[in-house]
């Protein structure tokens, strides 16, 4: 998409809008006008520690991932240093935030 907005002149509007120039190449306005916001410190953090719980325990479905999310940042704890010291539940598999 990029490489399609380049292609749009803003100094050429009076022969051919930028609506025009959009609906040429296929994109809307909206796209040529996006500037895209890069992710802030604290998703790539949750992000990272998503990747690193899915590596870990790949059988958790979006609920307990969820859960055992909510558990790591809201104790104020990050998932690579302190993954291991979540104490084990034998009915859940792990730690269970709600009890």
């Amino acid at each position: 998409m990029s490489s399609q907005r380049q292609l749009i002149d803003r100094s050429h509007t009076e022969a051919l809008s930028i609506q025009r120039q959009c609906d040429l190449l296929g994109i809307s306005r909206s796209t040529f006008y996006y500037d895209p916001v890069p992710a802030s410190e604290r998703d790539l953090a949750i992000m990272r520690a998503i990747d690193e719980l899915h590596l870990d325990y790949p059988f958790f479905g979006y609920r307990r991932l969820s859960s055992h999310l909510l558990v790591l940042f809201v104790n104020g704890l990050h998932a690579s240093k302190h993954k291991n010291d979540t104490p084990i539940d034998e009915d859940y598999g792990y730690s269970n935030p709600l009890s």
